[in-house]
């Protein structure tokens, strides 16, 4: 799980996998360890009618309607956007990147633009 921050704003990319596992299992879970405490991040399916994030305890928790999880596994839907609040949420598959191929991106979703 990547996790863009960038004022009010969240930008969140998941791998194949990331997102077999939400569809599976409802939720997905990643933690980044500093010095003195841990920062947890958490998008987890529920059952609403849009993207809602909140931040609490050091953990910040996105909800994801059902409906919406289900066609970003099923279908070739890229991702959704959303306000919740003052901020803006956005939730994607990870593509490969085109420009940086030493990261591992063997669980990316293939780039379209690679086709063209």
């Amino acid at each position: 799980m990547k996790i863009r921050i960038l004022g009010n704003s969240i930008r969140v990319r998941l791998t194949i996998s990331e997102v077999q596992t939400l569809w599976n299992h409802g939720q997905i879970e990643d933690h980044t360890p500093f010095t003195t405490t841990t920062l947890s991040f958490v998008v987890k399916q529920h059952d609403l009618s849009k993207l809602l994030v909140d931040f609490k305890e050091n953990r910040i928790t996105l909800l994801i309607p059902q409906p919406m999880a289900n066609e970003l596994y099923n279908t070739q839907k890229v991702g959704f956007e959303e306000s919740s609040g003052p901020v803006s949420i956005l939730i994607e598959k990870d593509f490969v990147c085109l420009d940086r191929p030493v990261e591992d991106q063997r669980d990316n979703y293939p780039n379209p633009l690679l086709n063209c």
